[in-house]
């Protein structure tokens, strides 16, 4: 079998270190991503290393910025540009192949474990908690009596 894709960990960083006790310096993420060697050689399986202050390491330091910069310019890599595709599938259904990542999905999953090593919330825990103030804010302003509809009918 043939590994293309890059990032252990499609949904989360693997490899949280949060061993100073809450103060940032060892607060880290870790994943693996393709990195092309010096002069433009061979690409290699390497650790990207993610911290608490924002600082990103895979054989050298960087932000988000450089982070984005490093995928688009094919130095580093989310899967292994040298392997063939693979076969397609008779259907999406029937596939047994999971979505790769996208450079900008790395830079979304590398901002989120930046937030979370801070504890403050996620991408998603932001979507999940506006949830609420916008059907508050729906039946405040669409209920034809200008009474608010009970959010927890929305749930079924």
């Amino acid at each position: 079998m043939i590994v293309s894709q890059a990032i252990a960990c499609a949904h989360d960083m693997a490899g949280t270190d949060v061993s100073d006790g809450g103060r940032g310096e060892n607060r880290r993420g870790w994943c693996h991503i393709w990195r092309r060697g010096q002069l433009g050689g061979d690409y290699y399986l390497d650790d990207l290393v993610v911290f608490a202050d924002d600082a990103i390491t895979c054989g050298e330091r960087t932000d988000l910025t450089g982070l984005a910069r490093r995928l688009g310019s094919g130095r580093w890599a989310v899967t292994n540009p040298e392997t063939p595709p693979l076969p397609d599938a008779p259907s999406k259904w029937e596939s047994r192949y999971g979505e790769p990542l996208t450079p900008q999905g790395v830079l979304l999953e590398v901002a989120d474990r930046i937030e979370v090593l801070n504890q403050r919330p996620t991408a998603e825990q932001r979507c999940w908690d506006a949830v609420p103030r916008f059907l508050m804010r729906l039946s405040h302003s669409d209920h034809p009596t200008g009474t608010a509809v009970s959010i927890s009918n929305c749930h079924d």
